[in-house]
This record gives structure tokens, C-alpha cells and sequence, in this order.
């Protein structure tokens, strides 16, 4: 083929092949624009979530658009009580081009006192094809309004309430304090840490970390109660304070959960326990007996509380999120804890007689015996205790020296880093 031949029939390929590119380009497909916008939502720390009766409250959120387009979105804002009773429901249209970000505003003219669980949700883009096309919680968060006056739920006190936990404290104190360490080893500093193991009530065991400074003299102790199941750290010296204290941080109950009566319910020797706990920490010689402290977290805050009430050698108690109170209200909202605590019989709910046993071990009718100083500190978002629970406790404070609360409003089961200098502050300002 001659050099024209082959030039005129590379221009007819490509004078053919335009019109099929330029069709080809016309017909791309746009995943973009095919693509909802995902808009990205933050809640705003309005007054720490928490509102008292001077001010209005307000939730606030940050929203963005990430996207390569713009787009308009409705979002809607339910707010509930903790036990997800509708009591309003809000929504905005939001539009935003791309990279946009504006602030969205909700404020409820009335609430009354306690908890609230505000839910936000994506209903969706306003635009075309893409309307309506979801529904989405895109963040939730609890608030508090007024939380010191929440109501709740009074607990019928026992008539033998008082009789029932002196005869009880007698049987525990009747088993001779038999224990065993050993040393943790890897630990350095100028105290000495072990692990220890005592003979506890109806010859349980009661399991513990104890941190022993290596100086002559005797000192401040505190004795912290962990959660049911949790397996604590090893106490270590964050910082100057703790070289000049002991610590005994308590780590085994007794579970599963077995109610059965009064005299067999797994509460009662786990209460006990903690009584016996006490009484170890007072036979050291080390022990500034003048300067005991309590505290714990969840049902280690509620032993914290009923170790309290029933021994008057306690100089202050410091409660993170106590949980075993107010049972009926509990048992109706806790699936997991109904469950484990009634078993088969769980859907039936509480029958008079479990409800009866159950009051013996109600942090709420321990907390008016309760007469040293009471600091409480409660997780505002805490999913294993419900801060209604926590507050109930509270609430029933009716003759201790002092009492002071810190709502971390961001905090969970878990409390912040900064609660172990307000405790220590909240001692040391009590030091008999």
C-alpha cells in the first residue's frame, strides 16, 4: 500500500472513532453523582450537658460536608427520658456546599428534673433521587436537667433492716482473719505491693492488691472496691501522694448473682466481705486507723457505701457510679442485670417475694446510716449504670457530715484521671 494509502486510512479510522469517544465521554457514568453526601455530625459540649434551672437547655451540633457536592439534608433530634419515653422531637433542614460546616441549635422550653437521652438522626438528602433514602442515628448523648432532684422510686425499708446487718456484721467479725501474700513482682518504689488472700465470709475468699509504704510510721489508707468482675491494675505511684499511703484495692466477688432469701443472696457476702476487708486493713500496724477510706466503682461503689453505713470506723467514702439501688426500677431497665440476677425468671420480672429480699441489699436504705463524708462522682454516659441509679443513692443522704457530687459528662463506667486528686483533695479536707 502506497504512503497515501495508509495516510488516508488513518485519518478515516480516527474521523470515525471521534463521534463513538465523544459519545463515550457524554455517557461516563459519575459515581459521585450517584453517591449520597455523608455528612459528618459532633456533638457540642453545651454547658457540659448538664442544665440547672436558670438556664435553658440546649443541644448543639457541629455539622459538615465532607462531600464533592452540595447537598441539603433534614436532621431530626428525639429526646427521650433515660427510660426512652418519647417526650419531644425536633427537625431542621440543613443545606451545605461542599466543604461547608454550620452549627445546628435544639433548646427544649421545659424539662423536668433527671436524665435525657438525645438522639440524633440523618433522615436523608431533600434533593432528586436521593430523597428519604435513609434513616440513620448519627449520635446520642445523655443530658441532665436539675440531676440532684431526680425522682424516684421510694424502696419499702425492712422492718429487721437494722437487725438483720448488726447480726450479720457480728457473724463476719466471728471468722478469724487468716491471710496470705505474695509479693507482685516487677513493681519498684517505696512502697511494698502484694497480693492478698483472705479468709472472707462463710470461708469465701477475698482477693486484693495491697500497697505498703516501706517507711517506719503508720498512714492513710484507702480501700478501693472494684466492679463486679473486673480485674484492676496493680496500684502503682503515679505521683508523690501515693508513696505515703496504703492502698488495698479489692478485686473478687462472689458471682454469678443467686438471690434465693435474705441470708443466702450472693449481696450479703459480698457486703460482708467488705466489712471483713475493713477489719483486715485496721489489724496492720501501719494503719493510721483515724484516716480509712472507701471507694469503688459500679457494685464495688455500693459495697464502698453499705461498708459505710454499717461501720462508723470509716472517715470518708467516695462512691464512682454506685448501681445496686433502687432493684425494681433497675430490673425493669437493665436487661443484662434482670437477667443475671433472676435467671429463667427474668421476662416474668420481680415477684413480691425477690423484691423483698432484694431491699436488704438497696444502697438506698443504707445511704441515710451513712454519717462520714460522701463524695460521689458519676459518669454521665455510663451504659452499665444508669445515673438515675447512681443519684438515687444520693438522694437518700439524710445525715452524713458532707456530701459533694462531680458529674463527668463525658465520662462512661470509667471515671476521668482527674478523680483520684479530687477524692484525695475531698480526704485530706476531712482528716479527723
Amino acid at each position: 500500500m502506497s504512503n497515501f494509502s495508509r495516510a488516508a486510512l488513518y485519518a478515516l479510522l480516527i474521523l470515525f472513532s471521534l463521534p463513538f469517544a465523544a459519545n463515550a465521554q457524554v455517557g461516563r457514568f459519575d459515581a459521585d453523582a450517584h453517591t449520597p453526601v455523608e455528612y459528618r455530625y459532633r456533638i457540642l459540649p453545651t454547658d457540659n450537658w448538664v442544665f440547672w434551672d436558670t438556664t435553658i437547655p440546649t443541644v448543639e451540633f457541629m455539622v459538615s460536608n465532607p462531600g464533592p457536592r452540595s447537598d441539603s439534608k433534614r436532621v431530626r433530634l428525639v429526646v427521650t427520658r433515660d427510660t426512652l419515653t418519647p417526650v419531644y422531637t425536633f427537625a431542621q433542614d440543613v443545606s451545605l456546599n461542599s466543604g461547608d460546616s454550620t452549627r445546628v441549635t435544639f433548646s427544649f422550653n421545659f424539662l423536668e428534673s433527671g436524665f435525657y437521652k438525645v438522639s440524633l438522626f440523618d433522615d436523608g438528602s431533600l434533593l432528586g433521587e436521593f430523597e428519604r433514602r435513609s434513616t440513620k442515628v448519627v449520635s446520642e448523648s445523655v443530658i441532665a436537667y436539675e440531676p440532684q432532684k431526680t425522682p424516684y422510686s421510694r424502696v419499702e425499708r425492712p422492718e429487721d433492716f437494722d437487725l438483720f446487718w448488726q447480726m450479720g456484721k457480728g457473724e463476719a467479725q466471728a471468722y478469724p482473719l487468716i491471710s496470705t501474700s505474695k509479693k507482685v513482682k516487677g513493681v519498684n518504689g517505696s512502697r511494698n505491693v502484694t497480693t492478698i488472700s483472705l479468709k472472707g465470709f462463710g470461708g469465701s475468699e477475698i482477693k486484693g492488691y495491697l500497697a505498703v509504704p516501706k517507711s517506719s510510721g503508720t498512714f492513710p489508707v484507702v480501700i478501693s472496691f472494684a466492679d463486679f468482675g473486673s480485674q484492676p491494675d496493680v496500684p502503682v505511684e503515679i505521683d508523690d501522694s501515693l508513696k505515703m499511703r496504703i492502698d488495698f484495692v479489692v478485686f473478687s466477688y462472689n458471682s454469678p448473682y443467686r438471690v434465693g432469701n435474705k441470708y443466702e443472696c450472693s449481696f450479703r457476702k459480698d457486703y460482708l466481705n467488705g466489712l471483713r476487708a475493713l477489719d483486715f486493713i485496721l489489724s496492720l500496724g501501719k494503719t493510721d486507723k483515724n484516716r480509712v477510706y472507701l471507694e469503688g466503682y459500679g457494685k464495688g461503689a455500693s459495697v464502698a457505701l453499705a461498708v459505710a453505713a454499717i461501720d462508723k470506723r470509716v472517715a470518708a467514702v467516695a462512691p464512682y457510679s454506685p448501681s445496686l439501688a433502687i432493684f425494681p426500677f433497675l430490673l425493669r431497665n437493665d436487661e443484662q442485670l434482670c437477667g443475671a440476677i433472676l435467671g429463667e425468671s427474668a421476662s416474668a420480672g420481680m415477684d413480691r417475694e425477690t423484691r423483698k429480699v432484694l431491699s436488704y441489699f438497696d444502697i438506698t436504705l443504707f445511704a441515710p446510716m451513712v454519717q462520714c463524708p460522701v463524695i460521689y462522682g458519676v459518669g454521665l454516659q455510663n451504659e452499665k449504670v444508669m445515673p438515675r441509679v447512681s443519684f438515687a443513692s444520693y438522694a437518700a443522704l439524710s445525715n452524713t457530715q458532707d456530701a459533694e457530687y462531680y458529674i463527668f459528662s463525658h465520662c462512661g463506667s470509667t471515671p476521668p484521671k482527674l478523680w483520684e486528686s479530687i477524692k484525695w483533695n475531698f480526704y485530706k479536707k476531712h482528716l479527723r
